[in-house]
């Protein structure tokens, strides 16, 4: 952003999109716990695509689900700090145990930048800003910009230190972030000089109206109404895997769908004919693969496949959908997108900076469309 606000009903929307996406993945078991506005990417019709999911955690209520990646110290469970410090919440911070509410504290950090201009609890000095996020109140939202009181109350619910006090569903947020946005939209009422004017002209307009239904319903109760038609939906299981299966992906012919599922503790691309049969597995190695995207003919698979090293950044793959010898394409942060002309799309570090970078589908022709 720039240090640039956005307006208010263009950052609701985005922040519409952003926690209905993130619902999705809560109600599948999954947080983000990296959520910045540098893995939210705007495509040129407005929608948002949540990107990197590489520090996405399976969250449990079962303290022994997680015990594996976790410390003790005190009789108090820790965790490896993870996330981006400005956007992090006060558990995160803490190296605490997370669930989804962290997610919706960076949301609610994103949301504030998004109308400020500015992140809330961003200082000097990584340090300094951890101590914000633990310690300090968000400043008021800048006058400069009208903000409805509903909309910044929003804010800073998201952006409660403890966890308990949040929204407690991110589906919540999003109807108090839909319900702001019709409050926006509902237009002010007229001042009384103009109602007095208008008063005569809505008198007649009402007695036509009034005189039009009752000529329609004099009509309609003539004929013999015909049985509201009747619409039928089938749900049928793709899968029955042990476990989750996530990142699901139709491919364009709308023939197959691919997904990750996990095998022997590593995830793996899975491809499986929506006409029936039993799933294929793709990938097979010993390293986790996820994110699948299908080319737009539907004869490659792209995937992504982070890192084994902390702080290292991860690379996109191609596949054959039907199984093959995988490819290297790009060096990515995370998951990748293919666009219709079969361009891959994806955040990449070059020289300590982070790119968006694009390139033909065998990783030649790499252009970058932005810094970060």
């Amino acid at each position: 952003m720039n240090g640039r606000s956005l307006p208010p009903s263009v950052a609701v929307d985005y922040a519409i999109q952003i926690a209905g996406g993130l619902a999705a993945a809560h109600e599948q078991g999954i947080a983000h716990r990296d959520i910045k506005p540098a893995n939210l990417f705007v495509t040129r019709d407005g929608r948002i695509k949540i990107l990197d999911f590489g520090l996405a955690k399976l969250i449990s209520h079962d303290p022994a689900f997680d015990a594996t990646d976790t410390v003790t110290i005190g009789g108090v469970p820790l965790a490896p700090v993870v996330g981006t410090a400005s956007y992090m919440s006060p558990e995160q911070a803490r190296g605490l145990r997370t669930d989804h509410r962290s997610d919706i504290f960076s949301v609610g950090a994103v949301l504030y930048e998004m109308l400020a201009g500015i992140a809330p609890f961003r200082r000097a000095t990584v340090a300094d800003t951890i101590s914000a996020i633990l310690n300090d109140d968000p400043p008021g939202l800048s006058p400069a910009v009208p903000i409805p009181d509903a909309l910044e109350r929003l804010v800073r619910h998201c952006l409660e230190k403890q966890p308990e006090a949040r929204f407690q569903s991110t589906r919540d947020l999003v109807f108090d972030l839909e319900t702001c946005q019709r409050a926006s939209r509902t237009p002010a009422a007229a001042s009384p000089a103009v109602r007095q004017s208008v008063r005569p002209v809505l008198m007649v307009a009402g007695l036509i109206v009034v005189a039009a239904v009752a000529l329609l319903g004099y009509v309609a109760g003539r004929r013999p109404t015909p049985p509201p038609e009747m619409s039928v939906h089938s749900v049928r299981r793709l899968t029955d895997f042990v476990g989750f299966e996530v990142f699901p992906a139709l491919s364009p012919d709308r023939r197959s769908v691919a997904f990750t599922a996990t095998v022997m503790k590593r995830r793996q691309i899975f491809v499986r004919l929506l006409a029936g049969g039993t799933p294929v597995q793709i990938t097979k190695d010993a390293v986790d693969h996820q994110s699948p995207r299908w080319s737009p003919d539907a004869n490659l698979l792209l995937y992504y496949s982070p890192a084994d090293k902390d702080g290292a950044q991860g690379a996109v793959w191609a596949v054959p959908a039907l199984g093959g010898s995988p490819r290297r394409v790009l060096a990515s942060l995370g998951g990748a997108d293919i666009s219709r002309d079969g361009r891959v799309t994806c955040f990449s570090l070059v020289n300590g900076q982070i790119h968006l970078v694009h390139s033909a589908l065998d990783g030649s022709d790499v252009r970058t469309i932005a810094s970060l």
